[in-house]
């Protein structure tokens, strides 16, 4: 893949991370740089990021913030596979409702800008777990953090019997809601 790859969902893009810089001793990259996100068609001012790990299995959301604390999120995965999910909330748009679905891994080098408005969540396929890094253009509201309901979205899950939190559990079904207006 070279460039970003828009996506069906608009505002959504799948694009390579910058250049590795690797020799004998491993590698060394720069996941976020202003310029090479406006080269891959990508405008993100990163406010806050976060680095999480999770044990295979492990089914994280489906998360988002609402307003006027939703934000763009850009989500890679340093190490390990998951199998990514991306769900459309926003009245309006014409790919409400779409539920899209991706393979990140570190060995790709991948990474999804979801654009404010989405649902994010996303389950691990690796036997040793995986690290996943998210960069949000606005930090962490914890009264404006929401989500629904990870089996009421239409996407197949790959891996059966997840382990996901109580919370995450209890979130409302999909399109039991409207956040977005």
């Amino acid at each position: 893949m070279s460039g970003s790859e828009s996506t069906p969902i608009p505002g959504c893009f799948r694009f390579k991370i910058n250049p590795r810089f690797q020799d004998t001793r491993g590698f060394f990259v720069k996941p976020l740089h202003k310029d090479f996100l406006k080269t891959q068609g990508i405008e993100f001012e990163c406010r806050e990021s976060f680095i999480s790990f999770s044990k295979h299995t492990v089914l994280r959301g489906m998360h988002f913030q609402i307003p006027p604390f939703d934000h763009d999120k850009i989500v890679s995965c340093i190490d390990g596979e998951i199998f990514d999910v991306v769900v459309d909330l926003r009245p309006g748009s014409p790919t409400d409702g779409l539920a899209l679905s991706f393979k990140l891994s570190g060995e790709s080098g991948e990474a999804l800008f979801i654009p404010r408005g989405c649902a994010h969540g996303f389950q691990v396929l690796t036997e040793k777990g995986a690290w996943v890094a998210y960069y949000t253009s606005r930090e962490y509201h914890p009264a404006s953090d929401q989500g629904i309901h990870w089996k009421s979205v239409p996407i197949e899950w790959p891996l059966t019997h997840p382990i996901v939190s109580d919370r995450d559990e209890a979130f409302a079904k999909f399109g039991e809601v409207k956040y977005f207006s």
